[in-house]
């Protein structure tokens, strides 16, 4: 990729990361559509005009602040907006060829909206992922018959994989291992799959982005429920609020830990840094 281009990624992903911040909003709710109502102030519902959908500088100029209400608007919007530039930059270095990247790019801002949304209300809404996958492999297949067919059935290889791998679990804990990150891995297999080159590398990269996920997992519930006992609300839990009936379900509310968010760290981490873990 040119010098030129990297700059028109960074602009790309900030536009895109706007959007995720809408998605996230939306998503998070069921009584919300996507698309409608216009873009709107979460507080007020005062419809915003195109200069306060600026990223991040209209979150500046504005002084965080809803120009209508005059509510403080929460600091998580630039920084997602952000985010999702440096990951497309990120990703246009790390793999520059439009087969790669261009699925690449629709994976990181379908990870950045069920990230969040799972932060937030510990949540991967239905309507985000099934579309995505369904989006994904509309892009993938016209992608791989022009460079490599083998690519299309590594990638059913790695949905059902790495399904398989975070399904086995859920059987075991359900509490332990939601459906929503069940579900999810049907997204990252098809994409390991897709990127890895062959089938031994298929496997190898659901196992290890697995691996590293869970890793990232387990560190961060351990920080986090120690944070909590402590008396710590690094992260807070939506599900405190539900009332037990004497089983321990309150004792495990106040435990929950978003797991998504790893999966998805452990999945880009295998595609934008083989090297790292032994691949390349």
């Amino acid at each position: 990729m040119s010098s030129l281009g990297y700059p028109l990624m960074a602009i790309f992903g900030l536009l895109a990361g706007s959007l995720a911040t809408m998605g996230v909003y939306r998503l998070a709710d069921p009584e919300l559509s996507f698309w409608s109502p216009p873009p709107r102030c979460p507080r007020c519902h005062a419809t915003l005009g195109w200069r306060q959908l600026v990223p991040v500088a209209s979150w500046v100029v504005a002084r965080r602040r809803c120009r209508a209400c005059h509510d403080v608007i929460d600091w998580a919007y630039p920084v997602v907006e952000l985010v999702t530039s440096a990951l497309f930059v990120l990703a246009a270095w790390r793999r520059p060829d439009a087969v790669d990247l261009i699925p690449l790019l629709l994976l990181v801002w379908v990870l950045v909206v069920a990230s969040v949304t799972d932060l937030y209300v510990y949540l991967i809404p239905n309507r985000l992922l099934f579309p995505a996958l369904a989006a994904s492999v509309v892009v993938m297949v016209p992608l791989a018959l022009i460079d490599d067919p083998a690519r299309l059935t590594q990638a059913a290889v790695g949905l059902v994989l790495y399904f398989s791998l975070l399904f086995l679990p859920h059987l075991v804990h359900p509490a332990g291992m939601g459906m929503g990150d069940v579900k999810l891995a049907l997204l990252l297999g098809l994409n390991l799959g897709y990127a890895a080159g062959d089938m031994l590398g298929t496997v190898r990269m659901v196992v290890l982005a697995m691996l590293i996920g869970s890793l990232l997992g387990v560190l961060g519930g351990a920080i986090l429920a120690l944070a909590r006992r402590a008396g710590w609300n690094l992260l807070p839990d939506p599900l405190e609020a539900v009332p037990g009936d004497g089983d321990g379900s309150e004792r495990a509310a106040a435990s929950s830990f978003p797991f998504g968010p790893p999966l998805a760290v452990g999945t880009l981490w295998v595609l934008l840094f083989p090297a790292s873990v032994g691949l390349v």
